[in-house]
């Protein structure tokens, strides 16, 4: 395998934040047919820390205005509910 192969994709692009990156996926996630509407979980990991999305909300009407999306750093919840 090449090094470059090897490396994972950097998130999130300069032209969004994590929490938008990650309402845009859940709604590609539900589109896709891969998550129920309130069911399955995604987060993402990023310099800042772990980015978790809302529990138990509509993956493909999730909102980083309205809904909480919660930030982790060092086991501890940073920002969200």
């Amino acid at each position: 395998m090449s090094q470059a192969a090897a490396q994972p994709a950097r998130l999130p692009s300069p032209d969004r934040s994590t929490p938008q990156l990650i309402c845009e996926l859940c709604r590609q996630f539900y589109g896709l047919g891969w998550v129920s509407g309130t069911g399955g979980g995604i987060s993402i990991r990023d310099e800042e820390g772990v980015w978790v999305a809302p529990s138990g909300v509509q993956k493909e009407r999730i909102d980083p205005e309205v809904e909480s999306i919660t930030l982790i750093q060092n086991w501890t919840a940073i920002s969200g509910d």
